[in-house]
């Protein structure tokens, strides 16, 4: 049901183009995706997830909303981002320099404990071969030897959401000499379906 490509697609903001061809006796190639960015990203890396709209936003399917069993107390059990769904989605990500390094299926879920009622969600991502790949090969963490992972989470930063936004990054950072486990700690933007 979606537009056929038959001219030129002009685009003037960060838009997601997901193709693929099909021809008169059904035969369908995988589909393609890439996410087109404009206003640059400040010099962070980029993060950019589509899916189908309704995997996120739909009443009874999606996840980051209430949903119809949401209970109205805190912390909002049985509201659809409680439950452990996970949707398909495309990841791809843009290094400091615009350069996309990863661009993969992959499946996404809400993650976090309390923190899931706030606006903006925690999602972990699970590079799966039931996906096409499974983990994720790029060198996320400037820090770290690591250049290959199984799952990935993009945090709200827990607790600290509606204030600083960076807490635990920062403490993080600070523990980086004390030869101690500690989360790796990269900021980045995000976009989902193409909104920031």
């Amino acid at each position: 049901q979606s537009q056929i490509y038959t001219e030129e697609i002009q685009i003037s903001y960060t838009t997601v183009v997901r193709a693929t061809i099909i021809n008169d006796t059904f035969f369908k190639t995988p589909v393609a995706t890439q996410t087109f960015i404009f206003n640059g990203s400040n010099g962070l890396p980029v993060v950019s997830i589509s899916s189908d709209p309704k995997n996120f936003t739909d009443w009874y399917e999606g996840i980051l909303v209430d949903g119809p069993n949401y209970p109205g107390p805190d912390p909002h059990y049985g509201a659809n981002y409680w439950q452990e769904w996970e949707k398909p989605v495309n990841f791809e990500y843009f290094n400091k320099e615009g350069i996309g390094r990863i661009n993969q299926g992959a499946g996404i879920k809400v993650s976090g404990n309390w923190s899931r009622m706030n606006a903006q969600k925690s999602l972990a991502l699970y590079a799966r071969k039931s996906y096409g790949k499974g983990s994720f090969k790029y060198k996320f963490f400037e820090d770290r030897e690591s250049a290959s992972f199984e799952s990935l989470t993009l945090r709200n930063s827990g607790n600290d959401w509606s204030y600083t936004m960076m807490r635990d990054g920062l403490f993080s950072e600070l523990a980086k000499e004390m030869n101690m486990e500690r989360l790796a700690y990269q900021p980045s933007v995000v976009y989902l379906n193409g909104e920031y």
